[in-house]
């Protein structure tokens, strides 16, 4: 082979190689599903819409999974329970550049609270794909269907830890839910004497505990951890422990 040869070949895998990490780069950035988390009651009957973003045309193909959230706030996920009755508008469709498509889902369980995700995996249309350029992206829309009546009660939870460890600088709480009901907490704040650290919400599923943690950045120690959920609002003292 000749020297010219080599560098022509050379510079086009150079030039392959950053066409695909700008495909990288635009295929996590330049597709959004909205919303991320829905709750209906009795039934869920909605729509999601997804937005292509790109300069180039997208291949949506939707798959509907069952999922569980550990203590520590990891998510499994399974088939869709047998339970949970999903009729969809449509199961694949394609996305033109810089549009939106909308799928209207019709949801019903036989027993609530339940909740199901809906994942949509984004890839090239075939004609890209025969370019030998493939990115995909999975994106989430999470449903929850709650009873038309009865919700999380504050008796219904309790605050089992609440401790700040000294020596990692950390805020630990452990919140059991011994309801039958799902809730959210909408935020969490850990308030010291001058300072305070808070945290994005999380959810409570029924019969179940969740644990996170707060990074704490003051000098001093925090006092009082406080809850917000959608009607009321729990507060327990935070105990300091040298760990």
């Amino acid at each position: 082979m000749l020297v010219g040869e080599r560098t022509r070949c050379r510079w086009l895998r150079v030039l392959s190689f950053i066409s695909a990490l700008l495909a990288l780069s635009a295929a996590g950035t330049a597709q959004t599903v909205r919303p991320l988390i829905v709750e209906y009651q009795g039934a869920a009957r909605g729509h999601v819409d997804y937005v292509n973003d790109s300069f180039q045309p997208m291949t949506v193909v939707l798959e509907a999974k069952g999922f569980k959230v550990s203590e520590t706030g990891e998510i499994t996920y399974f088939p869709l329970p047998g339970s949970i009755h999903l009729k969809l508008s449509t199961m694949s469709f394609r996305i033109a550049p810089k549009q939106t498509y909308s799928v209207y889902y019709d949801a019903k369980a036989d027993v609530v609270p339940a909740w199901f995700v809906l994942y949509a995996d984004f890839g090239p249309t075939p004609e890209r794909q025969r370019t030998g350029m493939s990115v995909h992206v999975e994106l989430p829309h999470a449903v929850y269907v709650l009873p038309t009546r009865g919700e999380l009660k504050k008796s219904d939870l309790t605050v089992e830890v609440a401790e700040f460890r000294s020596k990692d600088k950390k805020v630990v709480v452990q919140v059991a839910n011994s309801g039958p009901n799902f809730g959210r907490v909408l935020a969490v704040d850990a308030i010291g004497r001058h300072d305070k650290a808070d945290l994005n919400g999380f959810p409570l599923f029924p019969n179940s505990k969740r644990r996170v943690e707060l990074d704490w950045k003051a000098d001093g120690s925090p006092e009082r951890l406080v809850l917000q959920l959608n009607k009321f609002t729990l507060q327990e003292r935070i105990t300091v422990v040298d760990r």
